[in-house]
């Protein structure tokens, strides 16, 4: 999908690399948050 854009014009290849590395970090701190509270209950 974040090809597809970048081909089309709608994003800068920029756009779609934070939006990637944003995606990455939240999925990352998510599990942290997840395992560190799940081991409590």
């Amino acid at each position: 999908m974040a090809f597809c854009r970048v081909y089309l014009g709608d994003h800068y290849p920029s756009d779609v690399l934070a939006g990637t590395m944003l995606g990455l970090f939240s999925g990352w701190a998510t599990l942290k948050v997840y395992k560190k509270f799940s081991k409590r209950f």
